[in-house]
């Protein structure tokens, strides 16, 4: 599937073609750079870099659990997008997660049934 608006192209593409790697390549520079650029005061060292693009090439974005698209305009590679679509027991911790988070902020049902709306007083 391929959408198309103006000069803009979206499609799946394989996580180790040449516009993938280079635009993880680009992001994940970006992001490590930004990071020690506010923490401490200085660009990802080279090698750790090089480590840490290895270490994560992307192939969980593989069909039938997940995908990558690359965005291009006027045929150049601008951008990208993954998703991965997580196995059943990421499925269910996440979902323990959530709920824990969810109760954490949500008042009991005891609560709940304490607060009411204030009356309305008509003039």
């Amino acid at each position: 599937m391929t959408l198309t608006h103006d000069t803009w192209t979206v499609t799946p593409e394989p996580f180790d073609s040449p516009d993938a790697v280079a635009l993880w390549r680009e992001c994940y520079t970006h992001m490590s750079d930004s990071w020690y650029l506010l923490k401490e005061n200085r660009c990802t060292d080279p090698e750790e870099l090089e480590r840490e693009i290895a270490a994560d090439p992307g192939t969980e974005l593989v069909p039938p659990r997940g995908a990558l698209v690359i965005a291009r305009r006027d045929g150049a590679a601008a951008g990208m997008a993954g998703v991965r679509r997580p196995v059943l027991g990421e499925r269910r911790r996440a979902a323990a997660s959530g709920r824990r988070a969810c109760s954490a902020v949500r008042p009991s049902p005891a609560r709940r049934r304490t607060r009411r709306a204030p009356a309305r007083r008509e003039p």
